[in-house]
């Protein structure tokens, strides 16, 4: 019992170790957006890597653009992968952004949450959404 008291108390007082991010500068990649880096260094067991974009909101020439709807196909929009959407579109950069369960497959999916892609929104149908109308 005294060992397992000793191996409890040495425990608790050790505490977890923590893992410093290391995050570079902001890099331009094109006119407006800029990309910075970041890893744990080797107190963080797990692989961990990071990349934020930052873009300039301020330049006339930058356009957001998502997964438009899928017209007349069943549920609301058809899912890619980033790579083929940046590809298909002809874009400088593409994030993941929206949810669309099951996320391990490709093809036709509901949305979850609002998606609007050049002023129309990917959702058929409306819903309440925390006790409000919406869609």
């Amino acid at each position: 019992m005294r060992c397992l008291w000793l191996f409890l108390g040495v425990t608790v007082l050790a505490g977890p170790v923590m893992a410093t991010v290391t995050v570079g500068a902001w890099t331009p990649l094109f006119q407006g957006v800029e990309r910075a880096t970041g890893e744990p260094d080797q107190a963080e067991a797990r692989l961990q890597k990071v990349s934020a974009v930052r873009v300039d909101l301020g330049d006339p020439d930058i356009e957001f653009f998502s997964t438009p709807s899928n017209g007349e196909r069943p549920l609301e929009t058809t899912s890619e992968s980033t790579s083929e959407f940046l590809g298909r579109h002809g874009l400088q950069v593409a994030i993941n952004a929206n949810f669309l369960p099951p996320s391990c497959a490709l093809g036709a999916k509901d949305l979850v949450g609002l998606a609007i892609s050049r002023g129309e929104t990917g959702r058929r149908r409306c819903g309440i959404i925390r006790g409000r109308p919406g869609c």
